[in-house]
């Protein structure tokens, strides 16, 4: 996969993130083209695009997953949290087309309900939760 070739994607963990399982290697490579900091989803769009142009792009990120916002993940043992998730749906679909994403799996994942909020008893909503 020639795209995978020039797109390098490291990890390293800090105290205040969830660490990484495995030691990080820095990349046996010295020069790059482009290096991004942070594998949110916006870093690997732009990564993806320049290294589709043929630049050698390395992509740095301090978390044990990469994604940023676009990511839902387990924090609580059963639980799953979006952190914006639900914001993916504002890619534009010119970047999904470019990229081919559904051929890697990329869909859309309607959500229902759309939002769930509980709010506290002393709330002025009494405990409510809104929908």
């Amino acid at each position: 996969y020639p795209l995978r070739r020039r797109l390098s994607i490291a990890a390293a963990g800090e105290d205040k993130y969830f660490k990484s399982h495995q030691a990080y290697v820095a990349p046996a490579r010295a020069k790059r083209d482009v290096i991004i900091v942070g594998g949110g989803h916006n870093g690997l769009v732009a990564a993806a695009y320049l290294a589709k142009s043929g630049l050698d792009v390395l992509v740095l990120e301090r978390r044990h997953c990469l994604g940023g916002a676009a990511v839902t993940e387990e924090i609580v043992p059963g639980f799953k949290f979006s952190r914006a998730s639900y914001l993916a749906g504002l890619m534009r679909p010119q970047i999904v087309q470019d990229l081919n994403l559904a051929k890697h799996g990329f869909k859309y994942l309607p959500r229902d309900p759309s939002s769930f909020t509980p709010t506290l008893p002393s709330s002025p909503h009494r405990g409510r939760y809104l929908l």
